[in-house]
């Protein structure tokens, strides 16, 4: 899922940000950032990684 981020120059990430019944981040999406962060921790070159973060209503 993530082989094609290496060869980019940018990552525009953009998930749901769904808050818990008491009005706190649910942070389970930050797996996406994980990931992105893990494929990228090897490589020398610059990259941008915007990150889009919705809230559901």
């Amino acid at each position: 899922m993530y082989d094609g981020v290496s060869d980019a120059d940018v990552t525009v990430l953009a998930v749901d940000t769904p808050s818990n019944d008491d009005g706190r981040i649910d942070w389970a999406r930050e797996a996406a950032a994980e990931a992105t962060g893990e494929t990228l921790a090897d490589s020398s070159d610059r990259h941008l990684v915007v990150v889009k973060s919705t809230a559901e209503e």
